[in-house]
């Protein structure tokens, strides 16, 4: 397929593409960046880490729709996000942050190899962790300190454990049991 923009300056861009082979009732897949995204049939399969760094990482957008040979307008895609992101906030203290752990109670799976089901939008992934390191410690004392973690859309049916490792060897356990929902494309303060 070949694409090139139609217009510019707004919040949507739209493209004319080209695309040989296409069929009346085809589904039809769009999604950016063009790494780590495998596609079969109707299923994407991607990778949110499971061990991460804490720096944001721009996720990837998907979009998918059932071409139509009859609409005269032609197909129309939006890509949306596929992750949601989650901040953690770490209170100005004399500490050193080395490791940050988001575990779903229940079992929940929300980061490693996800599938997203383009058919019906359902997302499904393999890991219910995700841990953010910091070799050298991350230094807290000046001020608040955010960390950024991204993971698949999921709803934690009995919450989740914030688990914090400083380099004195001190952890603290912060414990959420009510339900809690991360969304594509949303950020959620913790």
């Amino acid at each position: 397929a070949s694409a090139r923009p139609a217009a510019t300056g707004d919040k949507l861009s739209m493209f004319s593409l080209k695309m040989a082979g296409v069929q009346d009732k085809d589904r039809l897949i769009g999604y950016y960046p063009l790494d780590n995204v495998k596609i079969s049939g109707e299923i994407v399969n991607l990778d949110i880490p499971q061990a991460q760094n804490g720096q944001f990482v721009a996720q990837p957008l998907i979009g998918s729709t059932i071409h139509s040979a009859s609409r005269a307008t032609g197909d129309e895609m939006i890509l949306r996000p596929t992750a949601a992101y989650i901040v953690v906030g770490v209170a100005k203290g004399d500490t050193r942050i080395t490791k940050v752990e988001l575990k779903s109670n229940a079992g929940e799976a929300i980061a490693g190899d996800v599938t997203l089901d383009t058919s019906d939008g359902s997302f499904s992934a393999k890991s219910d962790n995700v841990t953010v390191s910091y070799p050298s410690g991350l230094d807290c004392k000046a001020e608040i300190t955010y960390i950024t973690m991204m993971v698949a859309p999921a709803v934690l049916s009995k919450g989740y454990t914030i688990k914090f490792t400083c380099s004195k060897g001190f952890v603290e356990d912060i414990v959420e049991n009510e339900a809690t929902e991360f969304k594509a494309g949303a950020c959620t303060v913790l």
